[in-house]
């Protein structure tokens, strides 16, 4: 299943995607990821470097190490040093030769400063991402991160490679806890990450990835929510604990939760002796309250963090993570399906093949075979970041059968490659979920039930979607759209996606 793919999902490719094509490395540098060292070979990279070396980037990028050597000359062995820069000073790119980029102090050409290797410099404007095209957060974990009996700080470096902490005033600068950082870039060698608290924020300062948890996939869980009723889980710090039914923390459901910018943060989903349990990050208050913080400031300000585990049973809502954007794309491709019943078998799958479009124009060379045998939903989610559910029809039919059933109708037997009746049956799917979403952009709870198919001799079974009506949420401050770091966000069930 998809979901059960997003969560083993590793950071090994995209590292190595950030490593090809850097012309003019230098052995005594280790390449940052998000560093400006190879980042216009990216096909996403802001700007460009002209055949000529010319650089176009219309903003400031920061220095991201301390003390920084700028160079008369394009190279360092046996180059004169002009000066040092400090950590978070930002910087014009001019030109780049040979790893290196001359830079000034604003856009003008007459204020070139000298030439820094790409590997001081942050190009990257947007949190590193895994190779679902996930941001990257760091949850760090406090109990780990104890500074002079204080719980609540982290010393900011200055530099991957030392132990310097950034100055500010004077003075070591600390950082009070929050629950979750942007990265930004990350030193493999030291393994050291660069962080923000958000988008638009200059750079924090450098922590080590082993004081918390990089968090990379969608999901997150609340107690289920049943209207009037208050659903509560148990969170254990062992599987041994949580296949006892001990229960280390209860945490509370009830109305609370739909004005809450976060859920508890799934990093995995595991099998233990029989049972399934979701692998999380609890965020906790420091009192003696034995509950999920009160609310988000409450989260940034006051938390720290437990890892452990949540069985996975009715008592448990998983709810996926959509940006406003994914949502408005996902509404755009689901408008594709109305009034479908007027649409013949092929016209019907050429609805389908446009949804893909986007997805296909994401892909930078012909579709590989691996490619064409994605699920729908898999190329959707990988090609386009769009999440579906779980169980999900669409995992069940490829991207190659929707080519061939444009050209053909039959396989090489004669025999229909999908029946009409199954193909409008995936249409009718599709259709309901543009209702659903339409629901939970104006904050109503979409009230459906799922049957079994009948009429139909299908070649897998796509459940009969009913929508039922919707239904007000009790409290106008309830809502499944969010704001997080300046942007709308959704929190939406996992059952509630295509």
């Amino acid at each position: 299943m998809i979901i059960y793919r997003l969560f083993k999902v590793f950071c090994a490719s995209i590292f190595t995607l950030m490593f090809l094509g850097v012309s003019g490395f230098s052995t005594s540098y280790a390449s940052i990821i998000g560093s400006c060292d190879g980042y216009f070979d990216e096909p996403h990279a802001v700007g460009e470097i002209l055949p000529n070396g010319d650089v176009i980037r219309a903003a400031p990028v920061p220095i991201l190490r301390a003390k920084v050597n700028v160079y008369e000359q394009p190279y360092s062995k046996g180059n004169e040093k002009t000066l040092e820069m400090p950590f978070g000073h930002y910087v014009f790119l001019n030109e780049y030769r040979d790893g290196y980029f001359l830079v000034s102090n604003d856009s003008r050409k007459d204020t070139f400063i000298g030439w820094i290797h790409g590997d001081d410099i942050l190009c990257n404007d947007s949190p590193l991402l895994n190779d679902l095209g996930i941001e990257k957060k760091f949850i760090p974990n406090m109990d780990n991160i104890i500074i002079d009996e204080n719980m609540d700080v982290m010393i900011l470096q200055s530099d991957p490679k030392s132990s310097a902490c950034k100055l500010m005033n004077g003075r070591c600068q600390v950082l009070k806890h929050s629950f979750l950082y942007l990265v930004y870039a990350h030193d493999k060698n030291s393994r050291k990450i660069l962080i923000k608290l958000k988008k638009e924020s200059a750079p924090l300062g450098w922590v080590n990835i082993d004081n918390g948890h990089i968090w990379d996939t969608r999901h997150g869980l609340m107690p289920r929510y049943f209207g009037v009723t208050k659903e509560s889980i148990c969170f254990n710090k062992t599987l041994e604990d949580a296949s006892s039914r001990k229960c280390f923390r209860t945490i509370t459901g009830g109305n609370k939760w739909y004005s809450y910018t976060y859920r508890i943060p799934v990093l995995d989903r595991v099998n233990y002796k029989g049972r399934h349990y979701f692998h999380v990050i609890m965020p906790v208050q420091n009192t003696s309250e034995n509950k999920f913080a009160k609310s988000d400031q409450v989260v940034r300000e006051n938390s720290l963090t437990q890892e452990g585990y949540i069985e996975d049973n009715n008592h448990v809502q998983l709810d996926i993570l959509v940006h406003g954007e994914e949502f408005r794309n996902w509404r755009s491709k689901l408008s594709f399906v109305r009034d479908m019943s007027l649409l013949s078998k092929k016209e019907l799958t050429e609805t389908f093949i446009k949804m893909l479009q986007d997805g296909l124009s994401n892909s930078a060379r012909a579709l590989t075979p691996d490619e064409m045998d994605m699920s729908i939903a898999g190329f959707l989610n990988i090609k386009h970041g769009l999440p579906t559910w779980s169980k999900s029809p669409l995992l069940n039919y490829t991207v190659a059968d929707l080519f061939e059933l444009e050209s053909n109708d039959v396989d090489a037997n004669g025999k229909d490659l999908i029946e009409v009746c199954e193909l409008y049956s995936v249409g009718r799917w599709l259709d309901r979920h543009r209702e659903i979403f339409d629901a939970i952009d104006r904050s109503e709870i979409p009230l459906f039930k799922l049957e079994k198919p009948t009429g139909c001799n299908m070649r897998y079974d796509t459940p009969e979607f009913n929508m039922e009506g919707r239904e007000r949420f009790p409290e106008s401050s309830m809502s499944f759209r969010q704001v997080l770091d300046n942007e709308a966000v959704f929190w939406i069930p996992d059952n509630f996606l295509p």
